[in-house]
């Protein structure tokens, strides 16, 4: 019979709670991978809300929806009058789940997917409505993409990952993770017998257990076989014993001196049967006795206390004499071992010019140097203990003797340059100098011995750099300039080539620097500012080997010195810092790491391992991952597990456990919401900055922007049927609507554009790409974004307050100009707030502004032409300020403490050194400035893009 109203209205209300709580659980596991911030926050150390470990049943899916899993950026959100809603539709900053209307955890339906589009119209419209369409950076996700956080220690590209390669491959954005291991505070564990003789910890129960199989570490992800008292593996699904647990172990508060980023640690917390790993998914080992032995990094370390060595090696060639860099860099290293806190370590001084000065001290006694000229046959090397000096004993033997080599070698200056040297110390003792030139070969050769005085402990290398790889015959050469059409036309790739390493020596002594676990800081400071000095070449030793580089191109300056004392501080500084370091990142079934050796350049034998001789917080390792074959991946999810074995400050061998779940997905849609934009244009420009040795710059821009273009194609899948063809706009996920602004400002970067031997030099550009490879995804953002606050404007009164609201010709209307400004969000100085230009652009720069670019290289103060006369004499003490200006002291004026306490505070959150470089309108170095505004050419760019879109539509 036909059922009536009655009927259907009551079996609705029966079926209808059931119904809803099984959508709301299916909708919650996906809805619980799109909260949270900028990053993937990780449990921060606390417990695993709902997970119990030994009551988990053994056919429990390896999904575990409660467990904080590697939760992704949040789209841009905007206005709700921009996107055709309702007004309310949307909240502010990263509240929304996903991007999505008025949805919140548990609730149940998403809503349509046409409400997740950002649509920009590109034909027939108006210039201020295209204005007001494009997607805009907003200050909630500045704020959070540039801050440090501990979720950066396990960064994955996605959230979740596709079930095909195909799939995963569709949007063109690269699959990977990014890993700063250090940049969280785990909770430690430590074995019961750590406070005993390590004896007594002889026939105890592990601290660690790992796979039989995969060597993975035990982990909340892990099933549970109470009855059996089995484990399996996540990873690899093998059935392992479960030991009995240290009855005391417990899970220990980081210490807060050791490599803390502000984060809070949790709470000591009693763990799933004793096992803190069990509920928390990032942990650290604190290994002792015989387990600490097993996995210590050499046999010496067993016999001995651990012991930090620095071997500071000077260039004192004509160059570097001449140019006052030797003598600033020795004034440097005196100020590093003045300040040094840990006088347990050991330094030791090799100076060259064309030969080696290995020096050694003894307190009340003049230095005395053991000269050794450059041969191909390896000289007599004298014990480590001989040229290695203890800083508890010898440290003002040290510092006499720093002070005195300036005086000691100023006869360099007058001494010409060897033109060509028989060969620099190779590993197998063969001679490579015939083609490479002599000021190279004598570097290697101080790398070389260096190296072998280090070899049975490892440790660490300051080198300061002047001539590079290029300065005596033989060396690469800048070309010439171009006379000539055609020879105008290869002029740029002829500087290109420049930016690919091609220097044997300097290569074999990288690799065995990294062989004996000895990390190499570089500082280069070219003789003149336009002189080419082969700073790929060079750079090899610091990418190689762990290290840093520094590039400092005018060191004749009052600015450049004081950068190059900087730099040598940095290089030369004995701060705590993690060593004999080894990070191995595995996965899951179906998926396997990929390019980490090229990604890194400090390799093991397998593809999976990173052999890092130093670690601090700012350490960053980039990695690929892929799908093992073009089968589906099985199961609900899949899971990435790194590992980082080091040795702490104090001398303790540690390991460092990161776990990730990521949700195996079967549509775009998902993959789509769970992009991180900037992990993922992070893990782009590190590739293309490996990519730069092997292809042309051209071919890897033009690579960006195809996949860029078949993304935005793939894109249109998400929209309803007549949408998807829609050829006079260009539609955007929301979660991906800010790739094409990063994107853009990644091709801005000077290595992927034509080079120029003035403006755009080979060795500046490499020193930029070098950066590119080591930083951490928050500060890399930095580098690719620069940010522009506005100090002053002449019309709008005090210092750093906010400047009048103004619509500049041609640039925002009022509403998208305002939301371009962060105010509470930005640089302060004592109190008061600097106001941030979000999206700068030429057009926003007032001729009576005074402005702070920060460039993570250098801190640029752009002065206008109708500036504060007031303002310029408090900062400068002259009416008028020039190109290279420099500040007055702290302290002189109000002002000028303000500004020096905004830079000190940018300058505390990176690795190196930011100068600071003063310029005027109409300066001749104004295009230095300009250049970095990374908004400008963003609606053209849209623009191009659309062009490129809509023929595959």
């Amino acid at each position: 019979p036909t059922p009536n109203a009655h009927t259907l209205m009551t079996t609705s209300v029966l079926l209808l709670p059931p119904l809803l709580a099984h959508l709301t659980l299916s909708s919650g596991r996906l809805l619980s991978l799109r909260g949270g911030q900028y990053g993937q926050p990780p449990p921060q150390g606390g417990s695993v809300a709902g997970h119990s470990g030994v009551q988990q049943p053994p056919h429990a899916p390896p999904f575990n929806p409660e467990l904080p899993s590697p939760l992704q950026y949040q789209p841009p959100q905007y206005p709700a009058t921009q996107l055709g809603q309702h007004a309310g539709g949307l909240p502010s900053g990263f509240g929304a789940v996903g991007g999505l209307s008025g949805v919140a955890h548990g609730q149940g339906f998403a809503p349509p997917v046409f409400d997740e589009l950002v649509r920009v119209p590109t034909t027939g419209s108006d210039p201020r409505m295209l204005a007001e369409s494009v997607p805009r950076l907003l200050p909630a996700q500045a704020r959070a993409m540039r801050a440090s956080s501990s979720s950066a220690a396990l960064l994955t590209t996605f959230g979740v990952v596709a079930e095909t390669p195909l799939l995963q491959r569709q949007l063109g954005i690269p699959f990977g993770a990014i890993m700063q291991p250090l940049a969280s505070a785990p909770v430690e564990i430590r074995h019961p017998a750590a406070a005993d003789d390590a004896a007594s910890s002889a026939g105890s129960p592990p601290l660690v257990v790992r796979c039989s199989k995969c060597s993975a570490y035990l982990n909340p992800l892990v099933r549970l076989h109470p009855r059996s008292n089995k484990w399996e593996c996540n990873l690899c699904g093998s059935l392992n014993e479960l030991p009995p647990p240290a009855a005391a172990a417990q899970p220990m508060q980081q210490s807060a001196r050791f490599f803390s980023l502000g984060g809070a640690s949790a709470s000591p917390v009693d763990g799933v049967a004793g096992r803190p790993e069990l509920v928390h998914s990032e942990v650290e080992y604190v290994l002792h006795g015989e387990e600490a032995l097993s996995y210590s990094a050499r046999s010496s370390e067993e016999g001995g206390a651990f012991q930090h060595r620095l071997i500071i090696i000077l260039d004192a060639t004509a160059a570097s004499v001449e140019s006052g860099a030797f003598s600033a860099a020795c004034e440097a290293a005196v100020d590093s071992m003045v300040a040094a806190e840990d006088l347990t370590a050991a330094v030791g001084v090799i100076v060259f010019d064309s030969a080696l000065h290995l020096y050694s001290v003894r307190n009340g006694a003049a230095p005395a140097a053991l000269v050794l000229p450059i041969r191909s046959s390896k000289p007599f090397l004298p014990r480590a203990s001989v040229a290695v000096h203890p800083l508890v004993e010898k440290r003002d033997a040290l510092i006499s003797l720093l002070k005195a080599l300036p005086a000691l070698h100023s006869h360099s200056a007058s001494r010409p340059p060897a033109e060509s040297l028989p060969g620099a110390l190779a590993a197998d003792g063969d001679s490579s100098a015939s083609a490479e030139g002599g000021g190279a070969c004598v570097l290697a050769a101080a790398v070389q011995l260096a190296t072998e005085l280090l070899r049975d402990g490892g440790g660490k290398l300051a080198l300061l750099s002047v001539g590079g790889a290029a300065v005596h015959t033989g060396g690469r050469r800048l070309p010439p300039s171009p006379s000539s059409a055609s020879a105008a036309a290869e002029y740029p790739s002829k500087l290109e080539r420049l930016l690919r390493p091609e220097h044997a020596s300097l290569e074999a002594a990288a690799e065995a620097c990294a062989h004996a676990q000895v990390a190499v800081d570089v500082v280069v400071a070219p003789p003149q500012p336009d002189a080419f000095v082969d700073v790929a070449s060079v750079a090899l030793l610091s990418r190689k080997s762990g290290g840093r580089l520094a590039f400092v191109p005018d060191a004749r300056s009052a600015r450049g010195a004081e950068h190059l004392r900087a730099a040598v501080r940095g290089a030369t500084s004995l701060a705590p810092s993690a060593s004999h370091a080894v990070l191995r990142l595995r996965t899951s079934k179906g998926l396997r790491t990929s390019r980490m050796r090229e990604l890194i350049g400090v390799h093991d034998v397998n593809s999976d391992v990173a052999v890092l001789p130093y670690v601090d917080e700012h350490t960053a390792v980039a990695v690929e991952l892929k799908h093992d074959d073009s089968k589906p991946l099985q199961g609900e999810a899949a899971f990435v597990q790194a590992a980082l074995l080091y040795t702490s400050p104090s001398g303790e061998r540690r390991i460092r456990v990161l776990t990730r779940q990521l949700q195996i997905v079967d549509d775009l849609r998902s993959l789509a919401q769970s992009v991180n934009p900037p992990a993922a244009i992070a893990l782009m420009c590190k590739a293309a900055s490996t990519d730069l040795e092997s292809r042309s710059a051209r071919e890897i821009a033009d690579g960006l922007q195809a996949k860029l273009v078949d993304g935005l194609v793939a894109q249109r899948l998400l929209c309803p049927p007549p949408l998807q063809r829609s050829a006079n706009e260009l539609i955007l996920a929301r979660p991906l609507a800010l790739i094409p602004l990063f994107v853009l400002s990644a091709l801005k970067l000077s290595a992927l554009n034509a080079l120029d031997a003035s403006a755009s030099p080979p060795d500046r550009a490499c020193a930029q790409m070098q950066l590119v490879r080591s930083l951490p995804v928050h500060l890399l953002s930095t580098l690719l974004m620069p940010r522009l606050h506005v100090l002053h404007h002449r019309s709008a009164g005090g210092f750093t307050q906010p400047p009048p609201r103004r619509v500049p010709e041609g640039g925002l209307p009022p509403a998208a100009a305002d939301a371009d400004k962060e105010g509470a969000g930005g640089a302060s100085a004592e109190g008061v707030v600097a106001v941030e230009e979000l999206m700068p652009r030429q057009s926003l720069i007032s001729t009576d502004g005074v402005y702070l670019l920060d460039t993570m290289q250098e801190l640029v103060l752009w002065v206008g032409a109708a500036a504060s006369p007031t303002l310029v004499e408090a900062l400068f003490g002259v009416g008028s300020a020039r190109d290279g200006e420099r500040l007055l002291p702290r302290g002189a004026t109000k002002e000028c403490t303000q500004l020096h306490t905004m830079i000190d505070e940018m300058r505390a959150t990176r690795p190196q050194h930011a100068p600071l470089l003063v310029l005027t309108q109409g300066g001749p170095q104004q295009p230095r400035f300009f250049a970095h505004l990374f908004a400008d050419g963003y609606e053209p760019f849209l623009l191009h893009l659309q062009s490129r879109v809509a023929p595959k539509l």
